[in-house]
C-alpha cells in the first residue's frame, strides 16, 4: 500500500469510499484515522485558534525585487527537510510589503516578508492601517536585511534638492505595493498632496525601469536592495543617479514615519567613482501570525540558522554576512513564541 505522507501530499483524502480504504475493515480504518489525527501534524492544531502547520504559504513580491529570491530561497531550505519536519513551504509572488500584511490578516498567507515600519503600523493600527483595527495577532519571526530606499533621477534633470522631484514624472506602482508606499512617504514629507503629483503609473518594476529608460518616467523611488540588476540598468544604461539626501530631508521623512532609519549606501556602488549616498530605509523582516503554531515557526528558524552558508548565498542583500542581521531589536512588535530562542541567543552573544 502507498504510504500516506501529509508533508509531501497535501491532497490526501480521508474519504472512506476511496479505493485506498477497501483493504481495511472498519476497525482498521478507525485505528488508522485515529493515528493520523494524533500525529505531530494534527497536534499542531490542538493549540486553540491556530492553523494546521504542515503547509505554510509564504508571500514575497514581484520577480525583479529582493523579496522574491529571498522568500524562494527560504522555502527551498524548509522543503529540504520537509519529510523529517512535516512542514512544507509554498512561495508566492504578491503585490509586496503592504499587501503581504493584509494577506496575513485575511489568512491567505501564513508567513511573509515586509518592512519593520509597516509591521509597526499594522500592529498599532496607525499610518497605512489607520482605518483598521490594530493587528494584535501579528508576530515577528526573523530580521532579514537593511532595506534602503533609493531615489533615482536623471543626471540631466538638475535635481539639487529633494523637493525638485515634485515637478518630475514620478513612477507609481499599484496601491498596496511597497514601491508606492515609498513614493507616497517621500511626497508626504515634502508636503505635496497626491493630487499635485505628476504620477507616471506603471504595473511592475520591469515597466518602471523601461519607462525610466524610454523617457516616460523621470524619477524612480524604490527599495530594491543593492547591488541589483534593476538599479544597474537605471544608472549605467539609462543615465540615472541616486540622489543623496540631506540630514534635514531625512528628518522630514522621519517626522512622517518614525519607523524609518537613516542609512548610507557605500561609495563605489555601480561606478568606481560613485560617492556614498545618504538615504533612509527599513529593516526587511519575516513576519507571521499567532495563529501559526510555535513548532512550525521554529522549523522556519532552524531551516535558516542550521544552513547559514546556503542561506547567505541566496542574495547579495545579506552581505556582509552576520547573525546580527537576524536581530529584531527596536521593532515594537511582539516576536513569535517559536522564534524567541534565536532572539535571546542574539541578545546574549558577545
Amino acid at each position: 500500500m502507498k504510504q500516506l505522507d501529509l508533508a509531501t501530499d497535501p491532497t490526501v483524502s480521508f474519504d472512506t469510499c476511496n479505493p485506498i480504504w477497501k483493504p481495511f475493515r472498519w476497525g482498521a480504518r478507525l485505528s488508522l484515522l485515529l493515528a493520523l489525527f494524533h500525529s505531530p501534524i494534527m497536534a499542531y492544531a490542538e493549540q486553540a485558534g491556530q492553523r494546521l502547520g504542515h503547509i505554510i504559504n509564504l508571500g514575497t513580491a514581484g520577480p525583479l525585487g529582493t523579496y522574491w529570491p529571498v522568500g524562494d530561497g527560504i522555502c527551498d531550505l524548509i522543503n529540504i527537510e520537509r519529510i523529517k519536519n512535516e512542514v512544507r513551504c509554498r512561495v508566492y509572488q504578491t503585490g509586496g510589503a503592504l499587501y503581504n500584511i493584509q494577506a496575513l490578516r485575511s489568512g491567505d498567507l501564513d508567513i511573509a516578508i515586509t518592512r519593520s515600519a509597516l509591521a509597526y503600523e499594522a500592529f498599532n493600527g496607525t499610518g497605512h492601517f489607520a482605518d483598521k483595527e490594530p493587528y494584535q495577532d501579528l508576530r515577528l519571526v526573523v530580521g532579514l536585511y537593511d532595506q534602503a530606499v533609493s531615489v533615482v533621477v536623471k543626471r540631466t534633470a538638475n535635481v539639487t534638492k529633494l523637493a525638485d522631484i515634485a515637478r518630475q514624472r514620478i513612477g507609481f506602482e499599484k496601491q498596496g505595493s511597497g514601491q508606492r508606499t515609498d513614493a507616497e512617504l517621500v511626497m508626504n514629507s515634502l508636503g505635496v498632496a497626491a493630487d499635485n503629483v505628476n504620477i507616471a503609473p506603471v504595473a511592475s518594476a520591469a515597466e518602471m525601469s523601461d519607462g525610466f529608460c524610454n523617457g516616460t518616467v523621470d524619477v524612480v523611488i524604490d527599495s530594491v536592495a543593492h547591488p541589483s540588476s534593476f538599479f544597474e540598468k537605471l544608472i549605467l544604461k539609462c543615465g540615472g543617479e541616486i540622489y543623496s539626501m540631506t540630514e534635514a530631508e531625512i528628518a522630514s521623512i522621519q517626522r512622517v514615519n518614525p519607523g524609518v532609519q537613516s542609512l548610507v549606501l557605500s561609495s563605489g556602488l555601480y561606478k568606481a567613482n560613485a560617492p556614498a549616498v545618504n538615504t533612509y530605509g527599513y529593516k526587511a523582516v519575516l513576519v507571521s501570525t499567532s495563529r501559526i503554531p510555535d513548532k512550525t515557526v521554529t522549523v522556519v528558524i532552524d531551516a535558516i540558522t542550521d544552513n547559514l552558508p546556503a542561506y547567505f548565498a541566496i542574495d547579495n542583500a545579506f552581505a556582509p554576512y552576520s547573525r546580527a542581521k537576524f536581530s529584531l531589536e527596536d521593532i515594537s512588535v511582539p516576536v513569535h513564541d517559536g522564534a524567541k530562542d534565536l532572539q535571546r541567543a542574539i541578545m546574549n552573544s558577545p
